[in-house]
């Protein structure tokens, strides 16, 4: 979301493995974000944090929810850990959704 906020292509991001540095650095992006709303870039991740809720609500109000949320493709394979169990569910704990996926309304405040 924090790329997508910014316009940046994530392939420069994801295209890096553990033997390369990425084309950009988090602190750059902290820099265009600087540039393009004259905040600090310590407000950043919460930016991207406001983005990523208004998405889900709006994909809310389209009926999308957990039976959505699934990846496919990945680099991992089909051993993907997101499909392992508990995982989706921690993963909504800490992304301030419910078990179906669908903010809630402290999250989207």
């Amino acid at each position: 979301m924090l790329m997508d906020c910014l316009g940046i292509c994530f392939v420069p991001m994801v295209s890096c493995d553990v033997y390369s540095d990425p084309l950009i650095l988090v602190e750059e992006m902290g820099e265009m974000y600087a540039a393009a709303t004259g905040r600090s870039p310590d407000h950043l991740f919460e930016a991207a944090e406001r983005a990523y809720q208004l998405e889900k609500c709006f994909n809310a109000l389209l009926g999308i929810s957990r039976k959505d949320d699934l990846r496919r493709g990945t680099r991992r394979g089909d051993d993907d850990p997101i499909h392992h169990p508990g995982m989706l569910e921690e993963y909504y704990h800490y992304r301030g959704c419910s078990a179906d996926g669908l903010p809630t309304k402290k999250a989207a405040a």
